[in-house]
Formats: structure tokens, C-alpha cells, sequence
């Protein structure tokens, strides 16, 4: 049995999840000098370009931060491709979104990884052909559109995102 999901049940279950308590503790451990955090109201423009959260930091800065929940857990993580494979929509994963950072959080296990999100993007191209054969591809049927990811391990993750931090320049001409 093909399991199809609700787009509007999952947005709500999101929308309640993002107000969990424990996600300030998650935040405060991340962020060594976390002053507060607010959520990025739903359905607004901020929200669409990929910001869940604002965390406030002592001295002024602020991070831009999308949030994605997994309630069950896995030894890797779902890059979205395309969130809707019949009008070739491009995922999170590869587009422009006006966050900082991805916090992947496992549920049961407690656990969240903070990503760069242009490190992660990088890597993605940077590896897109290997992980296109080695990794698992995921659908999930919504209603009317199946969005598609990849499964890559988040070993193999963390790694790429390590490499793909690292510039390397042409131009000799350094002076002093």
C-alpha cells in the first residue's frame, strides 16, 4: 500500500512541532552566545524563502535557520530535489532559500545537525553523480505531486560539507 501524504496535515504537524519547547535548548546548546529566538509566522514571505527561525545572538548578530523534522530515525539525511517531480519544482536542497543554516532534527534519538546551507549546496553539486547512483532515492506521494530526495548519509555529509568549506585560489600574484 502506497501511503499518500496530506500536504496540509503535514504543514500543520510542522507548524506544531515548531512550537516545541525543547527547540530552545537545542538552540542554546548550538549557539554558544544564544540571547533568543523567534518562529517565522507560516505562509509568510520569510517563511517561503526558507526561514523557520530567527536566533538572536548577544552583540546583535542574527541567524537565519529552515528547520526540518524527521519523527522517526535514520542514519542519513533527505536532501529535497524537487518537491514536486511533475512540475519539476526545485527542492530546498536546490534553491536559492534565505536561511543560514538547516537544523535536521531526529526526534526519538533527540538529535539535530546544524548545516551551512551553502556549504550543504556545494556539496550537493559537488557530488551530485555519485550520490545520484549511490545513494537512495525517496518518493513521497502527496496529493496530485510526489517530491523526491535523496538519502545521503550523514557521514558522508558532514564530510562533503567539510571539503566543499574549503577555497582554493589561482592568482600567485600575493603581495605583501
Amino acid at each position: 500500500m502506497i501511503m499518500i501524504h496530506d500536504f496540509h496535515k503535514s504543514l500543520a504537524l510542522s507548524d506544531a512541532v515548531s512550537l516545541e519547547p525543547w527547540w530552545e535548548e537545542v538552540y542554546r546548546k548550538a549557539f554558544p552566545y544564544f540571547k533568543s529566538m523567534e518562529r517565522v509566522p507560516a505562509g509568510t514571505p520569510q517563511q517561503r524563502a526558507g526561514v523557520d527561525r530567527i536566533v538572536h545572538l548577544q552583540g546583535g548578530a542574527a541567524i537565519f535557520v529552515e528547520e526540518k523534522v524527521r519523527h522517526s530515525d535514520h542514519d542519513d539525511i533527505l536532501l529535497e530535489i524537487l518537491s514536486s517531480e511533475e512540475h519539476r519544482t526545485h527542492g530546498w536542497a536546490c534553491k536559492q532559500l534565505g536561511c543560514e543554516y538547516v537544523a535536521y532534527a531526529f526526534l526519538p534519538s533527540r538529535r539535530c545537525y546544524f548545516f551551512p546551507f551553502q556549504q550543504l549546496q556545494k556539496a550537493l553539486a559537488n557530488n551530485w553523480n555519485r550520490w545520484r547512483s549511490e545513494c537512495e532515492t525517496v518518493l513521497a506521494k502527496n496529493r496530485g505531486y510526489t517530491t523526491v530526495s535523496l538519502a545521503v548519509p550523514i557521514d558522508v555529509l558532514q564530510r562533503a560539507i567539510v571539503d566543499a568549506s574549503l577555497v582554493r585560489w589561482d592568482r600567485t600574484d600575493i603581495s605583501n
